[in-house]
Order: C-alpha cells, then structure tokens, then sequence
C-alpha cells in the first residue's frame, strides 16, 4: 500500500488508530511511522503508546516501548544469527559449550556398516539378491532386535515374491511380536510397501 491507500484505512503517521485482525488480535496506539524497503513496500509500521490484545489478555502495554509490526503475508527468506546483531559481541564470542558427539560401540557402528551396504545396493543399477541375504544373514545373527533395515531388504525383495522375501517379512511379523512398542512402525511401513506395489502393478 501506498501512504494515499493507508489513509483510506485511516492510517495517518502522528494519528491514534485501532483495529482488530481476524484472529481477535486488537491494536491501538499512535501511529509514528511506517518503515519501506527499496521497492516501497512497507515492511514495518512504528507504534507509540500502544496496547496489543487477545481477547483479555494484554500482549503488549504502553510500559514496554514502542511497538514495531512486521507487515507482510508471508516469509520468503531468513538469515542465521541474532536479530539485534548491535545487542551480540558476534566478532570475538566463543560457544561456552560443544556440540555433543556421541560415541557408537562398536556393535552400533557395524550395524551401521550394514545400513551403508544396503544403500549402497539400492543406489545401484540392479538389485542383488545375493549380497541382500548376506546382509540379512549377518542382520539377523549379530542384530536380531533391529526392525527398519529388515523393512529396507524387504522393500528390494519385494516385487521378486521369493523364498527370501517370505523370510524377510516372517522376521517383521515376528518383530512385531517381539517388540510391541515398536509394531505400530513395522505395520506402517509395511502397509505403505504394499500400497507402493499396489500402484506398480496397476
């Protein structure tokens, strides 16, 4: 809007106004300012002596300065950092605290190297049948308890409708039975496999 369009909405700089938006947000105070960026948008308006309210509950009073609002129907970008980059010492401040890393045993970071394997076999031009049995061999010997990279196999082996794809699925099915904080998971993932196979064949 314009200055000539903000006065048909009696917005006047050095004017009292109030209003209220659909939500039941109500404004009201003096109007001091309205803020433009290098197109004349205007990206924010300056109230002093103002009362944001919702309902009976005061979200902002005269008491605590002037009141900036944002204007605009959406966010089309975001910058990291402080808001008030004035307020922060960003040049020497050093982090009182690290990025916690956590430590994998060495059971976790070989199941790990069997979640690699298999994306590696996905990301290939053709599934092996093969390596994936090794993979599900080793899985279900040394991780007996893991249910989502059982699922992944599954998926691969799937369409095939095998011997080993009833293996992979009977171990799911006993997952579940195994692990009932989980079973919700495991019937999730196979109810959107067999979805995903449904469309495929149709």
């Amino acid at each position: 809007m314009g200055p000539r369009d903000l006065q048909a909405y009696n917005f006047y700089d050095g004017k009292p106004i109030s209003f209220e938006f659909e939500s039941g947000i109500t404004v009201a105070g003096l109007n001091v300012t309205g803020i433009r960026n290098l197109r004349g948008e205007l990206m924010l308006i300056q109230f002093t002596d103002c009362t944001v309210k919702y309902k009976d509950e005061v979200l902002f009073s005269p008491e605590m300065g002037d009141f900036d609002m944002a204007v605009g129907k959406e966010i089309v970008s975001a910058f990291a950092g402080a808001a008030d980059y004035h307020s922060f010492n960003l040049v020497t401040h050093n982090a009182t605290s690290e990025t916690i890393r956590p430590r994998l045993s060495e059971i976790e970071i070989k199941l790990n190297s069997l979640y690699k394997e298999v994306r590696t076999i996905r990301n290939s031009e053709e599934i092996d049948a093969t390596k994936l049995q090794k993979v599900f061999k080793t899985l279900k010997q040394n991780h007996p308890t893991d249910w989502l990279l059982s699922l992944e196999v599954y998926e691969l082996v799937l369409a095939n409708d095998s011997d080993f794809s009833e293996e992979v699925l009977k171990q799911l099915l006993n997952l579940k039975k195994q692990r009932p904080k989980v079973a919700h998971l495991i019937e999730g993932g196979l109810e959107l496999l067999e979805a995903k196979t449904k469309e495929i064949i149709n």
